[in-house]
């Protein structure tokens, strides 16, 4: 589990440089003068917008493993005190 984590984690800071990236290059294509600034404009703004869905999507599907872990670990002390019962 924790090896998964930290691949997320990897990629997704690198996934962040590559957004930050594309709006440092969008910047200057605009500052020297690109023919389509608008169209720069909207790209980087595309970027922008798609990178933060991407949060939000793996912030959502971090609490959701996270639910997960802590029933199954719930589920697993019950099971553990009802064997005990039992016997």
């Amino acid at each position: 589990m924790y090896t998964s984590l930290t691949f997320v984690y990897c990629l997704t800071q690198k996934t962040h440089t590559s957004a930050v990236q594309v709006k440092h290059r969008a910047d200057a294509l605009i500052s020297a003068n690109h023919y389509d600034p608008q169209s720069v404009r909207e790209i980087a703004e595309e970027v922008t917008k798609r990178w933060q869905q991407l949060v939000t999507c793996a912030e959502e599907r971090h609490k959701l493993v996270t639910a997960s872990i802590n029933f199954y670990k719930t589920a697993e002390q019950v099971s553990n005190v009802s064997d005990q019962d039992c016997t």
